[in-house]
């Protein structure tokens, strides 16, 4: 008898021993739940933050803040072509005069009118590239309550309007197609629409998820709507939330 108990005494005592072991085990090796909850809650933070990164050249923002956001467009493909004009008919200019003069190249001796008509044309044509290429900058600046248009054109011509930023009703994407037998152009633009029902439109691109983003960026600066914008899958949904 006193056996057998001695034995069942051994035996619970070693079962403690082998709890107490397992719970300190268990203590150091497993991670705390707060500590946990807040890693992925972190981890959530990061994912959301990443999922609403956008690249502020691809929406053409200039400036950026809680009162105030400044869009500006540059005419890029206006300007390399008229450079490409100017650069041909500077050239032509030269060939001409100088080989009329009979010095550094060998050009034509005797310049016809049609020729010096055509030399007139390419500048003339360059002037008309470099007027319309304009420089679109446009401003929401909640301190003044103001919203902006205007344009710049390569002559410092500056040509815009103000208007009152609490009387935008709405902001739209209207899409425009020119199609008939020798084009086949589609493109978007953003339009703004004002409580005296004026409209006026602005940022034109051929790049709807681009025209999206703009027009999520700005309803959610003005508070028309409470969505974050970011990458494709919330541009695939925008339509539903415009």
């Amino acid at each position: 008898m006193r056996i057998g108990r001695a034995a069942a005494i051994s035996n619970a005592v070693r079962h403690n021993r082998e709890n107490r072991k397992r719970r300190e085990r268990i203590k150091f090796t497993a991670p705390k739940p707060d500590a946990e909850n807040k890693q992925e809650s972190q981890d959530d933070n990061n994912t959301s933050q990443d999922d609403y990164m956008i690249d502020i050249e691809d929406i053409n923002l200039q400036e950026g803040s809680d009162r105030k956001i400044v869009f500006r467009k540059y005419p890029f493909a206006m300007w390399i072509i008229g450079t490409f004009i100017l650069i041909l008919a500077i050239y032509c200019l030269y060939h001409i005069t100088l080989g009329f003069l009979g010095t550094v190249v060998d050009g034509y001796k005797d310049a016809s009118w049609w020729q010096v008509l055509v030399i007139l044309a390419l500048f003339g044509l360059s002037g008309v590239f470099f007027f319309a290429a304009k420089i679109e900058t446009v401003t929401f600046d909640k301190t003044k309550d103001e919203f902006s248009r205007k344009k710049l054109n390569t002559f410092c011509i500056k040509k815009g309007k103000e208007y009152k930023l609490s009387d935008i009703s709405d902001i739209r994407i209207e899409k425009r197609v020119h199609d008939n037998v020798h084009t086949n152009t589609i493109h978007f633009k953003i339009i703004i629409d004002f409580k005296n029902n004026e409209s006026v439109n602005l940022l034109e691109s051929r790049k709807e998820d681009k025209v999206i983003r703009q027009v999520l960026f700005i309803k959610r600066f003005l508070g028309m709507i409470d969505t974050q914008f970011g990458n494709n899958a919330h541009i695939d949904n925008a339509m539903d939330i415009l």
